[in-house]
Formats: C-alpha cells, structure tokens, sequence
C-alpha cells in the first residue's frame, strides 16, 4: 500500500463524510449564540440531522413542523429543553391554511415514513420503492394545515438570526430557500434535501446559492450541505480533514503490514500523542488571556508541574468559562517549570501569582521548624509534592475558604452545583468513586480524630482554610499515620486531606459533590462517579482524569472530548 496514494483517497472520502462537522464546528466556533432555523423537524429524533447538536452545544432557535400528529412527538422530544421553540406551522410562499399530504401511521410503515408529509402528492409517493410491503397510495390522509412564509416565522418568534438553516420538506426545499432574506439573514450554513427536486430546479438552486456566496457539498445521495465561503474557512477545515486522513490512512498501514504488537504500541503510545498534541492540545496557546486579579473574590490554588502547563491552561479557562467567574490564581510550581513555562502561564494568566519551589521550600522549612512530622512529608525525597499540597497551599493564602482544582481536572458544562455551595459557603469536595487510602479502615480509627468520609477525592474542593492551620492536629495525624504505615504511600495527602475534613464535617456542612463531577480511569473497580469508557463521559459536568500518566489521559480522552463538543473553539476565541 503506498501511503502518498492512500492519504489522498482517505481525504476524498473523510472531506464527504466529515465536512459538514468539521465546517459546522468552524462557525459555532464563532458564533457567541448560535441558533437554527428547522423547516420540517419530523418528531425531532428519527434521523434528525440537528438534535444532537442542539442538544450538546445548546443551540438556540425554532422548530416548524406542519404535521399535528408529528408536532405533537416533536414537542414531547424537546420537552425538556429550554434553548428551542417548536412551531406546528407549514413554510409556504403565503401565510393561510394549505393542504398538506401525508401518511397514515400505521404498524407496517419504518418509524421514518411516519414523519413524510408533502405539498406534493407525487413526492410522497415516490417512496413506494423504499416501502415495497405497503401500499402508499391507500394510506394517503390530507391535512389542512396553517402556513406562514420563513420571514414571518423569524419574526413570531423572536430569531434575529439564523446561523444554520435545516430544510426538509419533501421537494419544497428550493422554495424555502428563494423565500430566505440572504441580505438580512444571512445564513453560515445551510442544508437542505435536494433528492426530489428535479433536474432543473437542483441546478436552479445550486446555482442561486453559489451566486449568494456559498460552497456547496453533497453530504450523500439526499442532502446538499451549504456554507459560506471564505478562503479562512476552506483552509481550516482542510487542515482538519487532512488530519484525519493522515491519521486513518496511518492506521490502515499499521494494519496493513501487521508491524507488530510492539511498533503498533509504540504509535499508539508516542506518534498518536504528538499528532494530537500539535493539533489539538496546544490549540490552547491561541486563546485569549484570563485575567486573574488578586482582588477577585475567589481565590484558586493549585499545584504545577511542568508536564501540567497546557493542562493548567485547559483546566482554568474551561472552569471559568463555564462557571463566568472571576478568579485569584495562585500556583505552586514543583520546581521543574523553566523560565518559557513561567512566561506562558504569566501571559496567559496576567496577574497570577506563582510561588517558585526554590521560594516555597526556605520559607516553608521556617514555618514547619517545630513541627518534625509535617516537615518530614513537606521534604520526602519522592513525595514532597504531598506536602506541598497539603501544607503550601494555606500558608500562602490570607482568605478564609481555599478552592483546590487540579489540572487533571477539566470542566464540560457550567458547574450549578458547585457555584452553589460557593454561594452559599458551603464545603465541598469530588467523591472518588471507591476509597483510595493508605492505610486500613483499623488503622484509618486509630490515627484520625473523626470517623472518615469514604470515597474522598482532593482533585477539586474548597474547604476553610484553617483546616490546613492547625498545625499541631496535622502533625499528630501524621505522627501516627508513620507509626501505622512505616513511610508514606500514593495515597498520602488524599488520605490527610479525607481524615481534616472528616473532622470539619462535625462541625459544619460537608457536601460531596454528585457523580456529575466524575473521575476517569483505566481500570480499577466499577463505583458511583468512576467512569471507564470515553461515551460515559459526554454529559459529565466535570471530568478528575486520574491515570497515573494523567497528562496523557487528558490529552487522548479530554482534549478530544472538548473538541467534540466545539468547546476547544470557543475557548479559543472567548
């Protein structure tokens, strides 16, 4: 198999299968609302071309479906979703009542015919050959139905633009389009179904929308996808599509040659990354920076390392463009960040605060002089980072709450109820799905004060911060968690941090925060808030990816995950 000639022809097929994706998230991209106009919404789920996308980026808009019976499943559809409107409405060139053909609902009919309905008689029935066991003709029933034109459809319902045009209206399609204000409205893309308008009238309206500006591309042997083209556009989706050919046409040669388990591990492991990497997760270098005052009511520690730079950037831009807060940044770097990695965070985070290591260790070994056992766990030669996260954090911090987020841990919707707690002063902390400490439920008795909360996770909370000022407390805890365990394990500071807030929970509200607030792993057993498989994700809130190599989990399953969504793009040009 010659590569230089497989990338081209995975191109041709990857641009036809994906171009309508790839452009559409082009313009969400874009757009700060975006919104739909549906001509013809069916029951708003069978083969809808829209629903997912208005469903995932909450898309606003209207829906027109004329068929009552249909209507009636679309409005159940999107009953519970508040960005849509539905309207029981035919488009048509007039605004009165017109006979509308469709067909009987009936067991025999695919869930799909149940939704045809047509102005014209003939196009209904053209779909005998796709129902050979049913007589079409005999369950035709006519409905007269209310008809309004796109103009006034726009203007009952209060859309002052319209992004995305979907028509499908069963051969009326060119006639919805001629109806379209493209001075006024405007549309980034727009896709109808050209299947049964005849010959003349395809060429008609592929000709109508180039001359308004528009590439067009046939998606399938059904719809044409249209969009508005610039040299911008056609450049960006082609480096996007090029991409995925590469990437597949890579694979097949893989497979191909049947390279072995170990080149095939080794793609996977280094030349798979590095492609998403430059694509995709250092996309995050061209967003605009966040700016983080120190006069800003929240204030957001968190710990650095080098490998966690871009994550730094993912994880605080996505938390504050979903929860439109402003925020205070502090950051603890573990001294293996260089000069260029300080200057990227500073530029994409002006006015944070970041406590070099070197800094951080001389004044942290002053204010631990007389306590032996938090200095042992602040200076361990493997895990000094635990003590850095336990003790640092409130030693360099003058509020009274200290919020905690990792930069494992990226944001994927607004966070309702953490801003919740936040607004309410209420502690809270992410479950962990199962118990992950070092020590034995006997021993966790005989070294912590309280009974301990199972299930703790310290990737993402906010406590007040004195539970961290007690020092005498921590010290005794740590003095016997050594009598118990020897020398500290993996689990060390999630294991104080568990044993502090257990103690706070006799005193005040502790909420765990729902499985909304997930955790990723590899393996490990099935819990409540642990999630294994990549689609688990896609309604999480939040998302702790907890592989011990957690950088390659975010940039393998988050990144992509964020771009699925178009949300990369919209941090991008926030």
């Amino acid at each position: 198999m010659n590569l230089f000639k497989t990338i081209p022809d995975f191109y041709k097929r990857i641009r036809r299968e994906n171009i309508g994706s790839v452009v559409t998230e082009i313009f969400v991209a874009r757009a700060q609302d975006f919104w739909v106009v549906q001509v013809g919404g069916g029951d708003g789920v069978t083969e809808d071309p829209v629903r997912a996308s208005i469903l995932k980026h909450r898309w606003k808009g209207v829906i027109a479906e004329p068929n009552p019976s249909t209507f009636k499943r679309l409005t159940e559809s999107y009953s519970e979703v508040d960005n849509v409107t539905t309207a029981n409405v035919a488009i048509a060139t007039h605004d009165g009542k017109a006979t509308l053909y469709c067909l009987e609902e009936i067991d025999h009919l695919p869930p799909w015919a149940t939704g045809l309905a047509s102005f014209n008689l003939d196009v209904l029935l053209r779909h005998q050959e796709l129902i050979p066991d049913v007589c079409l003709k005999d369950h035709v029933v006519e409905k007269e139905v209310d008809c309004i034109t796109f103009t006034r459809l726009l203007e009952d319902y209060a859309i002052k633009k319209a992004n995305f045009v979907q028509i499908d209206t069963e051969g009326y399609d060119f006639e919805v389009i001629k109806m379209i204000d493209f001075d006024a409205v405007k549309p980034d893309i727009l896709r109808y179904e050209y299947v049964h308008l005849n010959a003349a009238d395809q060429e008609a309206a592929a000709t109508f929308l180039k001359d308004r500006g528009y590439a067009l591309v046939k998606e399938d042997v059904w719809n044409m996808f249209c969009y508005r083209d610039s040299i911008k556009v056609r450049l960006t989706a082609s480096c996007h599509l090029f991409a995925l050919a590469a990437k597949e046409a890579i694979r097949k040669v893989v497979d191909r040659f049947k390279l072995g388990r170990k080149l095939t591990t080794a793609y996977r492991a280094k030349i798979e990354p590095a492609i998403l990497k430059q694509l995709y997760v250092k996309s995050i270098l061209k967003s605009k920076p966040l700016q983080c005052s120190a006069e800003n009511q929240l204030e957001l520690h968190s710990l650095v390392c080098k490998n966690d730079v871009l994550l730094a950037l993912w994880s605080f831009k996505t938390f504050a463009y979903f929860s439109e807060i402003d925020i205070s940044l502090v950051l603890h770097e573990d001294g293996s960040l260089d000069e260029s990695d300080i200057r990227t965070l500073k530029k994409h985070f002006p006015g944070v605060r970041i406590i070099r290591y070197a800094d951080a260790a001389s004044r942290m070994r002053e204010h631990l002089a007389d306590y032996k056992n938090c200095t042992q766990l602040r200076y361990h030669k493997r895990l000094f980072w635990h003590g850095m996260k336990l003790l640092d954090l409130a030693t360099y911090s003058d509020r009274q709450r200290i919020m905690v987020i990792d930069p494992d841990v990226l944001f994927f919707k607004r966070p309702t109820e953490l801003l919740e707690c936040l607004a309410s002063e209420t502690a809270f902390f992410n479950g962990n799905g199962i118990s992950c400490y070092d020590l034995s439920s006997d021993a966790i008795a005989r070294v912590f004060p309280a009974p301990m909360i199972p299930a703790v996770n310290s990737g993402l909370y906010c406590v007040p911060a004195d539970i961290f000022r007690d020092l005498d407390l921590i010290d005794s805890i740590i003095g016997r968690y050594l009598e118990e365990n020897g020398d500290f394990d993996k689990w060390a500071e999630q294991t104080f941090f568990a044993g502090l807030i257990s103690k706070l929970a006799e005193k005040e509200e502790v909420r765990r925060l729902s499985p909304d607030y997930a955790l990723f792993m590899v393996d490990g057993r099935d819990a409540p808030g642990v999630v294994f498989f990549d689609s688990s994700l896609l309604d999480k809130t939040s998302v702790h990816f907890c592989w011990n190599s957690h950088w390659h989990a975010v940039e393998r399953r988050g990144i992509p995950l964020l771009r699925s969504r178009g949300i990369h793009k919209k941090l991008i040009h926030v």
